[in-house]
């Protein structure tokens, strides 16, 4: 599949909570080879269960494709962007002061703040929500593995695949 280098499209679903001290079991099924795409589908089973299931799609590396995405919004660098749980701490910080939350969103912070502490992904909010044309709203947000070491392209893609469930 070398040749296949554009990712073109992919759909994942999480169907149930993995252990980490079980091992997973990957099935790639070919579902279609053709001249400029290959489509594949792909179920993670651990202790005979389906936890995930996904199906992708790839397409040969032609010249003169047309590319489709977004322009990188302006937003600040990353190490202007604080974590995630320094900006729920804060938000903390600031509602203590006269305004009350309820305690059951209080508690949720709070837990969010820890969860995200233990988390392997560091995330930073760039940008809060920005109202485009259309009244869409987006955010922007800065996504690193924290202490990880470098790894090639392929784990790399794996670390990527996992970041891009959170935050959707």
């Amino acid at each position: 599949m070398a040749d296949w280098v554009r990712w073109q499209s992919m759909h994942c679903y999480f169907l149930a909570s993995a252990s980490s001290a079980t091992p997973i079991v990957y099935d790639v099924s070919h579902l279609r080879d053709g001249k400029s795409y290959v489509t594949r589908s792909v179920r993670a089973i651990q202790n005979g269960k389906n936890i995930f299931v996904m199906t992708c799609s790839f397409q040969k590396n032609e010249p003169l494709q047309p590319r489709h995405q977004w322009t990188m919004p302006s937003v600040p660098p990353p190490e202007q962007c604080d974590d995630e749980e320094a900006a729920i701490s804060r938000l903390l910080d600031r509602t203590a002061d006269g305004r009350a939350l309820s305690p059951n969103i209080l508690e949720m912070l709070k837990e969010r703040i820890a969860e995200r502490a233990k988390s392997p992904i560091a995330i930073k909010l760039a940008h809060g929500y920005k109202e485009s044309e259309g009244g869409v709203v987006r955010y922007a947000y800065w996504m690193k593995a924290r202490s990880i070491p470098k790894y090639e392209a392929p784990f790399q893609k794996c670390i990527l695949a996992y970041m891009s469930d959170m935050h959707l």
